[in-house]
């Protein structure tokens, strides 16, 4: 989300970048909170639990909140860039 320059990101707080410390607590304030995620196969022993978002409730929270003129696919470049998305 720093990336996008035309917004407020990149400055969010006093010219310091947002970081993910603060957008976890941004997210909190919405109901978001970082779950465990399994990626990979469990039977191949392969597994790894990490921590995220999950996209579809980002995505029905950011459809409350965000500006009507970002798109959809702003919205899921923003997703992507979350902390642990996959």
């Amino acid at each position: 989300m720093v990336k996008m320059t035309d917004r407020s990101w990149p400055d969010w707080h006093r010219g310091i970048p947002l970081t993910e410390k603060g957008l976890r607590k941004l997210l909190k304030g919405w109901g978001l909170q970082t779950k465990r995620i399994r990626i990979g196969s469990e039977r191949a022993g392969s597994s790894n639990l990490i921590r995220g978002y999950e996209t579809g409730e980002v995505l029905e929270v950011a459809a409350h909140h965000v500006d009507v003129e970002t798109t959809e696919e702003e919205i899921m470049e923003a997703v992507r860039s979350l902390p642990g998305y996959m």
